[in-house]
């Protein structure tokens, strides 16, 4: 399923006309200062529903907040994305664990998807840490998680089992669990 941003009515079109040519669902998302470029999440909303219905659309499409804060991840909900993805790296552990929970709450409560990003390269001595985020995420049922160190990719499907994990477009790695992932 493609993934893509939008930044404008142009955009928007274009996407929407190339999913239904290729009959294939897909994800359009936006960033908080690109729906706010656009008018606002209201507007990307009405925009996205207005033209798939009038262009005809008969694909999946889903609406998604790219790398939001929890204020934007509350304020898209209301204006009616399907999916949030948090981004909580600017805070420190105890914080990201606190604000996570209040995300998948308030998301699930209202039926809305919630993925993490776990955009870090961890070096062989990051790994317990790492360990100990993926069994958090775990815990507090997010719908997903993406990962840019594919040695991390490993590390969590062998400790968090029942954690989705999914690579990143921005794969790289720096640590020795990439050979086992291999």
């Amino acid at each position: 399923v493609g993934q893509f941003n939008i930044n404008n009515l142009e955009w928007t079109k274009s996407i929407l006309a190339g999913i239904q040519e290729a009959k294939s669902p897909a994800i359009i998302q936006t960033s908080e200062g690109a729906a706010k470029y656009m008018g606002g999440y209201k507007t990307v909303v009405n925009l996205v529903k207005d033209l798939y219905e009038s262009m005809g659309i008969t694909v999946p499409v889903a609406l998604h907040l790219d790398h939001g804060t929890y204020e934007g991840a509350k304020k898209v909900i209301e204006a009616g994305y399907t999916s949030v993805m948090f981004d909580g790296s600017h805070f420190d552990f105890d914080d990201n664990v606190a604000i996570t929970r209040k995300v998948v709450e308030y998301a699930h409560e209202r039926g809305v998807k919630v993925y993490v990003t776990v955009n870090i390269l961890a070096r062989d001595t990051d790994l317990d840490k790492a360990e100990e985020y993926f069994k958090f995420l775990e815990k507090t049922g997010i719908d997903g998680a993406i990962v840019s160190d594919t040695g991390l990719i490993y590390l969590a499907r062998t400790v968090a089992p029942n954690l989705n994990v999914n690579l990143s477009t921005q794969a790289n790695t720096l640590n020795y669990k990439t050979v086992e992932f291999w």
